[in-house]
Order: C-alpha cells, then sequence, then structure tokens
C-alpha cells in the first residue's frame, strides 16, 4: 500500500500502530484482509480510513486530514452555572400575593363603579322629586316610593364607596408587600440582621396611601 497523507507531519497508523509520519518514504505491505488507516496531527481532526488488502495487488490510499473548528473571535463558551437553592415558600407566596392583590383591585373598581351608578341614580331621582313638587319639599311628604328608592340609593353608595375604598387599600398594600417580598428575597444569601421592609396603611380624614420603609 501507498499511503498518501497530508498534510505533511501527521502521524500515521495501521491497526493502531504507528508506522511513521507523512509522507512516507516506503509503501507499506499489509496481510490479505481488512484493515484500518489512521493519521492525526495537533490541530486537525483526526481521520480514518478501511480498506481491504488483496494479495498481490498494489493500491494507494490517499487521507487528508481537516482543520478541526475554531471558537470564532469573541464566542463565550456556554457555562451553566449552579442555582442557589430557594426557599420552598417564596414562590407559593409570590403567587398567592399577587391574587390576592389583583381580587382585591378588581373588586374595589368593580365597588367604585357601583357606588357612582347608585349616585347617578340617586341624583335623578332626587331631581325628579323636585320638579314635582316645585323644589319645596322632598322626603318625607313627598312621594312615599321615591323617597324609599332615593333612600337605598344614598345608602348603596354609601356601602359601595366603603367596600371599594377598603378593597382598594387591602390589595394595594399586598401587591406592595408581595413586591418588596420578591425583591428582598430575590437572592439566595440570608437577609442580614436589620435587613427587611415595613409596610403599613396611611389612613385619614381625605387621606390613603401606603407607607414603605425599611433597608434592603
Amino acid at each position: 500500500m501507498t499511503l498518501q497523507v497530508t498534510p505533511a507531519g501527521a502521524e500515521v497508523t495501521v491497526d493502531g500502530a504507528v508506522v511513521g509520519k507523512a509522507p512516507l518514504a516506503d509503501r507499506v505491505f499489509l496481510a490479505p484482509g481488512k484493515h484500518e488507516i489512521g493519521a492525526k496531527l495537533e490541530g486537525y481532526a483526526p481521520a480514518t480510513r478501511r480498506i481491504a488488502a488483496v494479495a498481490g495487488r498494489a493500491e494507494t490510499v490517499v487521507v487528508q486530514l481537516e482543520r478541526a473548528p475554531v471558537a470564532g473571535v469573541g464566542a463565550r463558551p456556554f457555562v451553566v452555572e449552579p442555582v442557589a437553592p430557594r426557599d420552598e415558600l417564596r414562590t407559593p407566596l409570590l403567587v398567592t400575593g399577587g391574587v390576592v392583590a389583583g381580587a382585591g383591585i378588581v373588586t374595589g373598581v368593580v365597588f367604585a363603579v357601583l357606588a357612582g351608578n347608585r349616585a347617578d341614580r340617586a341624583e335623578e331621582v332626587r331631581n325628579e322629586l323636585s320638579g314635582r313638587w316645585n323644589g319645596e319639599r322632598l322626603c318625607p311628604d313627598g312621594d312615599v316610593p321615591k323617597c324609599r328608592e332615593l333612600k337605598d340609593a344614598v345608602l348603596d353608595e354609601i356601602h359601595f364607596s366603603n367596600i371599594g375604598f377598603w378593597s382598594l387599600v387591602a390589595g394595594g398594600t399586598v401587591g406592595v408587600g408581595t413586591l418588596v417580598y420578591g425583591l428582598v428575597t430575590m437572592n439566595a444569601e440570608p437577609p442580614k440582621p436589620g435587613q427587611g421592609a415595613r409596610v403599613a396603611p396611611l389612613l385619614g380624614p381625605g387621606t390613603a396611601g401606603v407607607s414603605l420603609s425599611g433597608s434592603f
């Protein structure tokens, strides 16, 4: 067999045994049968060829090595970093807090709309009674059914307004608390002494809000 291996300097093997480096000056004599020709060189991908030698026949085997792929400029290896264990309660608490906050806000908006509708109805009934009696009297000397409807509308407005107000306050407080908890527990490291947050509602005449204080 004449083994033509490129590039020069590649190590050539026959059935795993080294026979020299390319280019080989002499032929390689093989027993009849199957054989494996191999070649390898640093910076190139190794290659093998399987041949069948026949008694009395001279053959030429060509093996050409290809350069090994090189990472592109600026390419970074894909590294999987270990994920720090998280508190098993963190995710359920965040989900629950988000659901409760959303429910409170939605409830507050719904009851605020209902309160507005009842306020409009109360104003309509009040105008009807005022127009009927030329503005001189409304209740209790006026139309009894209309007076009862006016009273019910006013009471509904008050109740719906209170429910909507406290639902919004509760939903906002829970939402802010959930957000703060998520930010504080974002890192896997345990909180340092004195680290944390305090959330409290601010309520007063004509005032509603949330107070947030603490360190992170």
